[in-house]
């Protein structure tokens, strides 16, 4: 290669790879970045949670207080009635008792009396019976005798009322009113210092929330500006590849049916900037491409020296270092798809799952063309952007959360039987032959708690954006373009007849100092004519501008519309990468796991017609595992929250690999579709 070749192709070489390096960095810095949002995003709903929680003790302590304080005024209300009774019922005591005893003073005076009148009587009676007198002393006698009886029945009375009222217990009354309202007033005061330290946590959770929410605004905007930065480097990057590196591609695929692991090689044909025919079925530039693999590690090792020997040391590709690819001559790009047993690296070690790839193109360039640009050098692309295989764990589905199926007697004795807990429940297919852990994880599905939170869908809806935006533009490219010529077109007419004008205008400014002092008549007419027809492209230039500016609304509406981003279950930053972060404690090991084969194969119930076959829908889907996990008190939702009564939650099951170092880094693992997982209530 000649030196402008070489040092071409190193500045691409370097360019790209400095990209790369960046893109790196970048993508841990994005990393890092999301899982800060997502901690913060935890403290907000854990803040926002305790808010609610506080506000609703708050509330609760305020009814209370105010229970409290109507029975303090009513405590109060009966103590003053009791201590009234009570100095009421004293008095009443004893005037009730003098009272007795000033009719008990009569009634002796009026038996006296009758006592007399009695004597008065015999003897009138033995003196003078059947005479005036002795008529007039028995009616004395009778009215006499009455009324002592009566006396007698007053100051029965009067002691009976004077013993009944001594009774009235008045004084116990206001002893038991006195302790029951001290009793009250001390539990208002309880409740008051109750409704005051809610109301202050109500006030710190506020504080706290406001806290987390300015917290998680700033990691939201950090991780907008690192997503915006390293969406923007990718897209150069890209770019770059595209234009400077024949926009070499790796995309992965995996046969899950042969369990075959496939990589396909696109690239752009090397094209000359000589026109050339092809002699005779050879195409032009290139004969020959040819694709290896190199271990991302030793890239930047990797020269075209190493290619040119690899291939002229084994041109029956026996070690199978390279694949080869015939050049067609068109303009049409190139796609291989490359199983991971038909190519080794370039030395000659097999596909290994999980490593980092690159691959390189090498063009072996026609003779004619080395001829026509006088360097007999072939051609070697830059690496591709790195690559690596790993077997996929298929995700856990069927999820769901409801009361334990009855064991039957077979299974557990009846008193062992649980009825009243929560059970959540999946299938899982059979995965690869590694040590898989199933975790359990709750995510707190609430809108009014995550409302306004930053989502990955929502950051991935910012480079949706720019991509319709770019989209929308490119659908009116052809029309954009035309207007713009257009434009060009108007606004150069538009200038010389501005310049006309001038002149013409100098020609009438010249002929007013002629002898006779008359404007000249055709210069005069001329400028007329032009004013006339730069107004008439004026009002062509802005039609132009109007169409323009409405071509670019449309452009943005139609970005917006594709941008469009509804409320993304769970609410918040969540990802297979998040999960697979998740501290021990956010998370339940299922350790139940059973075979489903069983249930599969055998009818569940029913003899005859009635015999239910296994869904076909099942058998499809290879299902051959079921997990099942009681929900207990003591667990927590993916902040380490405990779960709360009456809260809902979305049950997700992370199948994640717990292996061996050399083997989890050739697995990726798979959490479950929690966007399509119906959520369930916590009974508590």
């Amino acid at each position: 290669m000649n030196s402008y070749n070489d040092n071409l192709h190193s500045g691409i070489v370097t360019s790209l790879n400095n990209q790369e390096i960046e893109l790196k960095k970048l993508k841990g810095q994005f990393d890092a970045s999301m899982l800060s949002l997502y901690y913060s995003e935890g403290s907000r709903i854990t803040a926002a949670e305790k808010l609610n929680k506080a506000s609703e003790e708050y509330e609760s302590h305020k009814n209370i207080s105010e229970q409290a304080v109507i029975d303090s005024d009513v405590s109060t209300n009966v103590l003053q009635s009791a201590t009234k009774a009570k100095e009421i019922v004293a008095n009443t005591v004893t005037n009730t008792a003098v009272a007795a005893a000033n009719v008990q003073v009569a009634a002796n005076a009026i038996l006296k009396l009758a006592s007399d009148t009695g004597s008065i009587y015999s003897i009138v009676q033995a003196a003078n019976f059947g005479g005036d007198i002795y008529d007039q002393s028995n009616e004395a006698k009778k009215l006499m005798d009455d009324t002592a009886y009566l006396a007698e029945s007053v100051s029965q009375y009067s002691m009976e009322a004077s013993g009944a009222i001594a009774e009235v217990a008045t004084g116990i009354l206001a002893d038991k009113a006195t302790a029951t309202d001290t009793g009250v007033k001390n539990l208002l005061g309880v409740t008051t210092a109750d409704l005051d330290t809610a109301s202050a946590t109500v006030t710190a959770a506020n504080e706290t929330l406001a806290t987390t929410n300015k917290a998680e605004k700033e990691a939201e905007g950090t991780l907008e500006n690192i997503n915006s930065i390293y969406y923007a480097s990718e897209s150069a990057y890209h770019l770059n590849n595209e234009e400077l590196n024949l926009d070499l591609k790796v995309v992965v695929a995996k046969d899950i049916v042969s369990k075959d692991y496939k990589y396909t090689v696109s690239f752009n044909p090397f094209m000359s900037a000589f026109k050339g025919p092809n002699v005779g079925t050879k195409p032009y530039p290139v004969e020959t491409y040819y694709v290896l693999l190199v271990k991302d590690a030793v890239k930047k090792n990797f020269s075209i020296s190493n290619a040119e020997s690899i291939i002229n040391n084994d041109p029956d590709n026996k070690d199978k270092k390279y694949k080869k690819i015939s050049a067609t001559g068109t303009t049409e790009p190139y796609s291989k798809t490359i199983t991971s047993k038909e190519l080794n690296d370039v030395n000659g070690n097999p596909f290994e799952l999980g490593s980092t790839y690159v691959v390189f193109v090498f063009a072996d360039l026609s003779t004619e063309y080395k001829r026509i640009i006088n360097t007999f050098d072939n051609y070697l692309t830059a690496s591709s952007p790195s690559f690596a295989i790993t077997d996929h764990l298929i995700p856990a589905t069927h999820i769901s959360v409801g009361p334990p199926k009855k064991k039957t007697p077979t299974d557990a004795p009846p008193s062992t039987a649980v009825t009243n807990e929560q059970v959540v429940t999946f299938n899982v297919a059979k995965n690869v032959a590694t040590k898989i852990e199933y975790r359990c994880i709750f995510l707190p599905d609430d809108k009014t708690l995550t409302k306004g939170l930053l989502t990955v869908g929502e950051l991935r809806s910012i480079e949706n954006e720019q991509k319709a935006l770019q989209a929308a533009e490119d659908e009116y490219t052809a029309e954009i373009h035309e207007l713009e010529e257009l434009l060009t077109k108007e606004k150069n007419t538009k200038e010389g007849l501005i310049e006309q004008i001038r002149a013409l205008e100098k020609q009438i400014e010249d002929g007013k100092t002629t002898n006779d002092g008359k404007v000249p008549a055709k210069p005069k007419k001329d400028k007329d004519a032009k004013t006339k027809l730069l107004n008439t492209t004026q009002s062509k230039i802005d039609e132009y501008l109007k169409k323009l500016e409405k071509l670019m609304i449309e452009i943005k509406a139609k970005a917006l519309n594709h941008s469009h981003m509804a409320y993304e279950i769970p609410g918040f930053c969540f990802n297979l990468m998040i999960a697979e972060k998740i501290p021990a404690g956010s998370y339940k090991e299922v350790k139940e796991i059973v075979s489903a084969l069983a249930s599969l194969e055998a009818p569940p119930s029913g003899t005859g017609k009635d015999a239910k076959a296994p869904s076909a829908k099942v058998k499809a889907n290879g299902i051959s595992l079921s997990g099942s996990l009681v929900v207990t008190k003591a667990m927590t939702d993916n902040f380490g929250n405990r779960l709360q009564k009456g809260y809902s939650y979305i049950p997700v099951i992370l199948s994640m690999s717990n292996d061996v170092e050399n083997i989890n880094k050739q697995i990726t693992n798979a959490l479950s579709d929690f966007k399509n997982t119906p959520s369930f209530t916590y009974d508590g």
